[in-house]
């Protein structure tokens, strides 16, 4: 989870269950480094409950981050204890 990333991102393929190609688009990261995002996809959350959608996909990310405000925006509820 990332209160701070506007959107969920992933560098593992094999964790969206769904894939669709995107060919234009960038993100830029906190270090203002720019990157072309390669495709768009749905993640199952690890608790089965809910799915995370619109995940946009970076090959060679090493870390998967999960964006409070995309889930509030999908109508989840994030409470943080």
């Amino acid at each position: 989870m990332d209160s701070s990333c506007s959107r969920h991102i992933s560098g593992d393929k094999t964790k969206l269950l769904t894939w669709k190609l995107v060919d234009k688009g960038n993100v830029t990261f906190g270090n203002n480094a720019p990157s072309k995002i390669a495709g768009k996809g749905v993640i199952s959350l690890s608790n089965d409950r809910g799915k995370a959608k619109d995940v946009l996909f970076f090959d060679g990310m090493k870390h998967n981050l999960l964006s409070v405000s995309q889930m509030c925006d999908q109508g989840y509820d994030v409470i943080f204890k």
